[in-house]
């Protein structure tokens, strides 16, 4: 499915920037660069993005996976976006941008500070991901038990 991969890609602030500019992308909604990227900082993202998978040598050239072209396409030219905060404080905030079949996700990476987790789910598939994310209210069906103290006030 066109804008769906398998791979995930785990990003410092400098590489998903990096890696939106080799995709030809000047902006991502939801993202801001305050200041300037230095020259040092920019050879240290492409040497990690080559080393993570990112970025792929082809006859002496490097250009950008196909996976990670496809999400950062999404990211960056998508015509709707939304900001997921599961409001349990227990998972990140999520980033998503929508395609017409996929969505690709930028949530900050739980493991590790000042890191980015970049992935995409068919758009089919996107509750299922806001479930897994704890950012969806139970289920109809689902009953919650009453905490100890307030079951005992009913009785």
């Amino acid at each position: 499915m066109k804008g769906v991969s398998s791979e995930t890609y785990i990003l410092s602030g400098e590489e998903f920037l990096v890696l939106a500019a080799a995709c030809g992308g000047t902006a991502v909604t939801g993202f801001v660069n305050n200041g300037q990227i230095t020259q040092e900082q920019t050879i240290e993202a492409l040497h990690e993005l080559i080393k993570k998978g990112a970025l792929v040598e082809q006859g002496g050239k490097y250009s950008v996976d196909r996976a990670a072209a496809a999400m950062m396409r999404v990211a960056a030219s998508a015509g709707k976006t939304l900001f997921v905060w599961p409001g349990n404080n227990l998972r990140p905030a999520m980033n998503c941008y929508f395609s017409d079949t996929a969505v690709t996700i930028v949530a900050p990476y739980e493991f590790k500070e000042k890191t980015f987790r970049l992935y995409s789910v068919a758009k089919a598939a996107f509750a299922d991901e806001l479930e897994t994310a704890g950012a969806l209210p139970p289920k109809r069906g689902d009953v919650l038990p009453l905490p100890p103290d307030l079951a005992e006030e009913d009785t």
